[in-house]
């Protein structure tokens, strides 16, 4: 089984650049020679960034839960 890289190696700063939540300071980042910001939606498959650090909000379980998505239903 490989091994995870170390901490401080970055793993994080990718995924936040690879899903544009981060900027680059310099140059830019591209998927498949598009740049991430013009990336069409539907074109990719599905990601999702889980930060290491949980963020939790005053409020109830739901309301933490569906922070994002207010109209969620139970379902």
């Amino acid at each position: 089984m490989p091994r995870a890289a170390p901490s401080g190696a970055g793993k994080s700063t990718l995924a936040s650049l690879l899903t544009g939540v981060t900027t680059p300071q310099r140059g830019t980042v591209t998927l498949g020679g598009v740049t991430v910001g013009r990336v069409r939606t539907g074109t990719l498959p599905l990601l999702a960034l889980i930060p290491q650090q949980a963020y939790v909000f005053t409020g109830t379980l739901r309301e933490n839960l569906t922070y994002l998505q207010p109209a969620a239903t139970d379902g």
